[in-house]
């Protein structure tokens, strides 16, 4: 008796009560209205979500809405928990492709470095130090990568040529390494 006595102003948020008056106004009276969130305010004062399904009936003689509130507070919080799992994840997917990049761009800088002890000629220590500023430079665009998706930025997307990739990992491999060592493609 104490509900059916309430208004809809009673039983929402304020914030909502607009939203709930127009989809129970006159225009959409005879229209099923299926699906909508609003927040409900319960007896004790604290709020809940509920998803409101509502259809034209006839009570009683006279035209009726009759609104089911269904409390889907619950579900939302699983749905949260959900998606920060989901983060999460794909947190681990990162980290594990950034250490696989990373490892790819400081071992040409390792052994490139370790050659310049070598007594190498002038040409082949350019060499060294050119592969070692190529590295540098793909292991800030790494960071770079890292940090702007850490921001929430959208980054840049470009295509990726594989082919290109896997040339240029075998350019750097076949200078990297020893000549009795061959790289194949």
């Amino acid at each position: 008796e104490e509900m059916l006595a309430m208004t809809v102003k009673e039983l929402h948020c304020a914030e909502d009560v607009p939203v709930l008056l127009e989809r129970f106004s006159e225009a959409n009276a005879r229209r099923p209205s299926n699906g909508f969130i609003v927040r409900h305010r319960k007896k004790d004062g604290s709020v809940i979500t509920v998803e409101i399904s509502s259809r034209s009936i006839r009570f009683d003689g006279r035209e009726a809405k009759l609104a089911l509130a269904n409390d889907i507070t619950e579900r939302q919080k699983l749905e949260a928990q959900f998606l920060r799992a989901q983060r999460i994840e794909g947190i681990g997917t990162l980290a594990t492709g950034m250490a696989h990049d990373l490892n790819n761009i400081l071992a040409p800088i390792l052994i490139s470095a370790g050659t310049l002890r070598w007594g190498l000629t002038p040409e082949e220590q350019e060499k060294a130090i050119n592969r070692i500023e190529v590295s540098v430079k793909r292991g800030a665009d790494v960071i770079q990568q890292v940090l702007t998706f850490g921001r929430g930025l959208n980054g840049e997307r470009v295509p990726i040529h594989a082919g290109e990739l896997i040339e240029e990992v075998a350019r750097i491999l076949g200078r990297t390494f020893p000549k009795d060592i061959i790289v194949s493609r």
